[in-house]
C-alpha cells in the first residue's frame, strides 16, 4: 500500500488541528505549513478538501485559521484516506469486487477483496484522537507487536 503525501500531509495537519482545537485555537495554515514542513500551496489544497468535507472549518481574519468541525475521535484514518485520495482499495481505478479474472487467476478477485477488509480493519479502527493521544486498541497494539511488523520487506 502506497501512502501519499497528501494523505500523509492530511494527517499531520489533522493532529494539529485537533491538538489546538482541544485548547480552544485556531491554527492558520502556515504555522502548519513550517511546523510540519508542508508545502504552503498543497497544504491549502488539503485543508480546503477537508474544509468541503466538513471535518475542519476555517476562519478568516489576522486571528483566524483552522478548527476542527467533528470530534476527533469520531474521525477514522480511513475517513482522512478516502476523502484525501478515494477508495481503501482499488484495482486498475475500480471497486475489488468488480475485478474479473478467468482460468489460473479466478480467485484474485478474492485476493484484492481480503486486501480491503484488512486495510479497513485498521484504518477504520483508528481515530485521529488516537493518534494524538497514542491510546491504540488492544487490536492494534496486538498488530503493531507482532515479530516483523516493524521490518520493512
Amino acid at each position: 500500500m502506497k501512502i501519499g503525501a497528501k494523505v500523509d500531509y492530511g494527517i499531520q495537519a489533522l493532529v494539529e488541528i485537533a491538538v489546538q482545537s482541544e485548547k480552544s485555537k485556531l491554527i492558520s495554515a502556515e504555522k502548519i505549513s513550517s511546523r510540519h514542513d508542508i508545502p504552503p500551496k498543497f497544504l491549502e489544497g488539503i485543508l480546503a478538501t477537508l474544509t468541503k468535507a466538513g471535518i475542519i472549518s476555517s476562519h478568516r481574519g489576522p486571528d483566524g485559521g483552522y478548527e476542527m468541525s467533528v470530534d476527533p475521535r469520531e474521525v477514522s484514518i480511513a475517513d482522512v484516506f478516502r476523502i484525501l485520495d478515494g477508495p481503501l482499495a482499488a484495482v486498475k481505478g475500480e471497486a475489488p469486487e468488480n475485478a474479473k479474472y478467468q482460468g489460473v487467476n479466478k480467485n484474485l478477485t478474492d485476493v484484492w477483496i481480503a486486501t480491503r477488509v484488512g486495510l479497513r480493519d485498521i484504518l477504520e479502527n483508528i481515530s485521529i484522537q488516537e493518534v494524538i493521544s497514542g491510546k491504540f486498541s488492544p487490536e492494534i497494539k496486538k498488530v503493531l507487536a507482532e515479530k516483523g511488523a516493524w521490518a520493512r520487506r
